[in-house]
This record gives C-alpha cells, structure tokens and sequence, in this order.
C-alpha cells in the first residue's frame, strides 16, 4: 500500500492547502493501487506529529511500502531528521517520493541523491554530537551541573555561580539512609548479593526506586558501581585520571578534606 503523507505549518493564503497537496500526490498513484493518506497540520521542525507516527508505525508494521510527498520539506525540514527517517525506511524496504522535486528513491538519480542527503545528514549528526559534548566540557569546566536526574539519595539545589543558573546536589536524607544500608549490606555480609538486597528492600515495601519501581538487581549494581557515592580523595583522583577522565585541577589544588 501507498502512504500519502501531506503537511501544513498553519493556514496561510499563500500557502498550499492540505487537499491541493493530496492532488498532486494521487498522480504518483495508479490505477488500482491502494493507499493512505496521512495528514498533520504542524511545524515541521521535528517529527513529534501524530499523522506522521501513526504512518511511522504502519511502515513497521509492514503495511506501507511507498510514501509519497508534495516537497521533501513536507515530512522534515532538517536534513538530521531526515536522514533517520530516510535510514528508517531503508529499514523497512519503504521507497520515497517527492512530487515536486521528482525525488524517488526506486530510480537510480533518486537513489544517488539520496547518498548525498545521508552524507549531509550524518556530518550534522556529527557536528550536534561534538556540540553537546563541547557544551558539557565548558560546563565542566566551570564547576557547573552537568545535567540529568541526582543519584538516588541526592536532590538538585538551584544555585548561582559567576552570574549563571545552576544546580548543586544535597542529601535527600530519607533516601540517603538507604543507600548507606545497601553498602553496609553489601560489604559487611558476604552472602549480600545485589538479588538479595533487592528482595530485602522490596520486601519491606517501605521504598521504590526514583522511578517508582520495585528494586532490581540492576538498580543496586548501579549505586554500587556510582562513584556520586565516593569520598573525594587522592586515590579516588588518580584512579580516575588514570582511566580517562579530564581533571579541571591538579591534584595539589584540590581539597580533599571534605
């Protein structure tokens, strides 16, 4: 079956409707074929649209084997998001075609245009991997936080440091307590496996993992392997630095009394 995916941003006089779109994409259908038309009426600066899911989880399901646009910008106006949809119909044996562009991936230019925009597509991949790593570097750098939800036992405080906005961990003590009966546990009896801890703590039905969950073998091997729960000392510093990390002080600027 052929899928018909068309997209409008909002209503504009000088825009193409939504039905004018579905005009020009029945001409790639023929005589016979069956198809789908998919319609969403949103920005196309990524792919949280619910026509164009629903569609997404047809192709999976084996039900679509072509979809057929108005404008490549109709289904992604980045070339990133592209790239995963063009890879994710790939995937799935889906051809594309573009009415406008006369883009179609079942003829051999189409096939090679397609290389050129997957090219493209990976360098932005690239170029936004290395930009979330230079920006979590900068933050690092600056003593700032770095993101994400606290381990278990800890809270986020909002702070400010050189005029920024940012966050600090303090002891959730209710939690805390826990954590230092789970290592107590876990070094003190040699019988305290992570499955027998697990079972200890569900059992007693008092706490639930920071999603909400009962307690799993994974969950203990995760605060037990977290260095959030290591003092601050030389060692800790050498081993490390020796495994990788990027230390923003040397060893004799940092304090390790606390």
């Amino acid at each position: 079956m052929k899928a018909i995916y068309v997209r409008q941003s909002v209503v504009k006089e000088d825009s193409i409707s939504l039905d004018t779109q579905v005009e020009y994409c029945l001409g790639e259908i023929k005589n016979g074929e069956q198809y789908k038309i998919y319609r969403d009426q949103k920005s196309g600066k990524d792919t949280n649209r619910e026509q164009f899911q629903d569609m997404m989880e047809d192709i999976k399901d084996g039900m679509i084997d072509t979809v057929i646009v108005y404008k490549i910008d109709r289904i992604s106006r980045s070339v990133y998001d592209f790239g995963n949809i063009m890879s994710e119909f790939e995937k799935y044996k889906v051809e594309f075609v573009s009415v406008n562009e006369k883009f179609d991936t079942s003829t051999p230019m189409g096939q090679a245009m397609l290389q050129i925009v997957m090219v493209f597509a990976e360098l932005e991949r690239k170029t936004i991997r290395q930009r979330i790593i230079d920006n979590y570097y900068a933050r690092g750098k600056e003593g700032r936080y770095l993101g994400g939800k606290p381990p278990y036992g800890f809270s986020k405080q909002e702070i400010t440091m050189g005029g920024k906005k940012t966050y600090q961990y303090i002891e959730n003590h209710e939690q805390s307590e826990l954590v230092k009966e789970i290592f107590k546990r876990y070094y003190e009896d040699v019988n305290s496996s992570y499955g027998a801890i697990s079972q200890w703590i569900n059992e007693e039905d008092t706490y639930k993992t920071a999603r909400g969950n009962d307690w799993s073998n994974n969950t203990i091997s995760r605060i037990i392997r977290n260095p959030a729960y290591t003092f601050a000392t030389a060692e800790v510093y050498l081993y490390l630095q020796s495994k990788g990390y990027i230390m923003n002080n040397e060893i004799d600027d940092v304090n390790f009394s606390h």
